[in-house]
């Protein structure tokens, strides 16, 4: 890439090396140089493939959608098994006022804080180059949850359970990726998402 940059750069150059200050070609070479280098950063910049994309998305929207059952355990009552989404707890970011925790931004720093919305538009931005950063996203989320809440606790083990759940989707999406390639005879690429 940066030989394919170099050679556009070298046909600005000539031009104005061959072209009078203030010529026509002399001005297109400005104009168009300057074009080239505001869109040249967006082209080098490495993100995930459109299918790659599109998986994750899936991944993450069923994953969002999902219910599972959920044993509560509440003082003197017996325990409770009720059917809640996997996901609740990290739909949205947490609001440490509304949730009346207000140590959480001192045991989780905000800018290690995650949650499901945040990882959804990093991902429909194309803020992750590769797979591999989302999944650390999830893991940090996950780890946030079990470092604050304990991992003993409700949310500790709802917060197993997504990560769990998150992992199996992922393998599910790679398995019909795979099957979809050898269905349309191309040879079994290996899907990215590790």
């Amino acid at each position: 890439m940066e030989d394919f940059k170099d050679d556009v750069m070298l046909v600005f150059r000539n031009c104005r090396q061959f072209n009078p200050a203030g010529t026509f070609p002399y001005i297109c070479a400005d104009n168009v140089e300057a074009a080239f280098s505001k869109e040249w950063s967006r082209a080098v910049e490495k993100r995930l493939e459109w299918g790659e994309k599109r998986s994750l998305q899936g991944v993450l929207s069923q994953l969002i959608k999902e219910d599972m059952w959920v044993v509560v355990f509440f003082l003197s009552v017996p325990p409770l098994t009720i059917c809640v989404p996997s996901s609740f707890v990290f739909r949205v970011p947490v609001d440490p006022v509304l949730l009346q925790i207000p140590t959480y931004f001192d045991i989780i720093p905000r800018k290690d804080a995650r949650d499901l919305s945040t990882i959804k538009q990093k991902l429909d931005a194309d803020k992750y180059d590769c797979a591999d950063g989302l999944k650390a996203d999830i893991d940090l989320m996950i780890h946030n949850a079990v470092l604050f809440n304990g991992a003993d606790s409700e949310v500790g083990q709802i917060a197993a359970m997504a990560k769990k759940r998150f992992y199996e989707l992922l393998n599910i999406a790679k398995s019909k990726k795979r099957k979809e390639a050898e269905t349309n005879g191309q040879p079994a690429k290996k899907l990215k998402l590790k």
